[in-house]
């Protein structure tokens, strides 16, 4: 039996991107660092190990990488893990059907009927696989992790997991303090507009903003995210669309706006609030939603996601989050408090199988 714990690095490949390779780089620096020589990261041939930085343990296994990459997360992990006879975490929401004592969900959206009811066909279809990857995880999987209360009981209810099972580690964004602001030439220079970071996937409710422009012509909306090749509001010259940006852009354009908007309608934490604290915006208008009043009740003013004349009332009610409030917050999103909490329960949960045994 091995005494490492294995930890699946298809997250350092190409494929991966988004919200899920920040937290799963930055979560396995600190495990190396509180535990130096406890984790070892097994990576298919096209992993960048480079995002690692220094002073974590690599192996690179198997032969399938790029669009094989499920595979390679199927067979050769598994395959690697079993000789090893070591546990495996998976930080990415998917675990190998047939191996694996650790994941981490960060939100199970495809499993939310009405979230994905008026998806497309693709997106039906990764749902689908989804579901199926989650049941295999939640069956065979000692411990699930997940970022919010929220996660966990939407976890719990929709997969019938005990909810002793499921342990919450959060997430953070401390690792804004080593980004640099840099000009956007996007945004205007006296900050005067509304800055919402957002995407097509119908659960960030997109056309929220949309309609709030629509009807406050005098306001301007910069919005951050993958161009729009469909919106409405493409003719509404008060919106001004910036496309993908660079860290340091995203941080300019936090950091100089009048107030930052979330609408969403679900998510398993949501993070860009957090970045926005964290880079000096001191508004937050989100969507009065469960997992928004856990994370940020107390900095933030809630509005209805559904209805746009409320927000009106959000912005007369509404004010700047207190100082000492946010470095609270900010102090309690950390990633050596994710890893922590991550590595105690790991640990506890290996020190009672090691004494069943004996």
């Amino acid at each position: 039996m091995s005494d490492k714990i294995l930890v699946n690095g298809r997250f350092l490949t190409p494929k991966i991107n988004g919200g899920v390779k920040r937290f799963s780089v930055n979560v396995v620096r600190e495990l190396s660092r509180l535990a130096p020589d406890r984790y070892l990261i097994v990576c298919p041939k096209d992993a960048d190990t480079s995002l690692l930085g220094g002073g974590v343990d690599t192996v690179s296994v198997g032969a399938f990488k790029g669009k094989l990459g499920i595979l390679w997360e199927q067979i050769s992990l598994p395959a690697y893990a079993r000789r090893s006879r070591a546990p495996l975490l998976s930080l990415c929401n998917v675990s190998p059907r047939l191996y694996g004592d650790y994941v981490v969900l960060h939100d199970v959206i495809w499993a939310e009927k009405d979230m994905m009811s008026a998806r497309n066909e693709k997106e039906k279809k990764w749902a689908a696989r989804m579901d199926r990857l989650t049941k295999a995880a939640v069956r065979q999987c000692r411990r699930i992790f997940t970022v919010s209360e929220f996660s966990k009981s939407r976890i719990s209810a929709l997969y019938g997991v005990d909810p002793d099972r499921i342990s919450v580690i959060y997430t953070a964004c401390d690792h804004c303090r080593d980004i640099v602001p840099e000009p956007c030439s996007g945004v205007p220079t006296d900050g005067d507009y509304y800055l919402s970071v957002s995407s097509l996937m119908g659960n960030k409710n997109f056309a929220y903003v949309e309609k709030l422009a629509a009807q406050t012509p005098n306001a301007l909306f910069c919005v951050v995210g993958r161009p729009l090749n469909y919106s409405a509001s493409a003719s509404l010259p008060n919106v001004r669309y910036l496309g993908e940006l660079s860290d340091g852009e995203m941080a300019y354009c936090y950091a100089h706006c009048k107030a930052y908007i979330t609408p969403s309608l679900y998510e398993g934490f949501g993070i860009t609030p957090l970045e926005a604290l964290a880079f000096g915006c001191r508004r937050l208008y989100l969507s009065d939603i469960p997992v928004f009043r856990e994370i940020y009740d107390g900095v933030a003013n809630f509005f209805d996601p559904r209805d746009t004349s409320d927000f009106a009332r959000a912005e007369k009610e509404g004010g700047d989050a207190d100082g000492s409030a946010v470095r609270e917050l900010m102090s309690k999103y950390t990633w050596a408090n994710v890893a922590g909490a991550l590595d105690k329960a790991i640990s506890a949960d290996e020190l009672g199988k090691n004494g069943d045994r004996t």
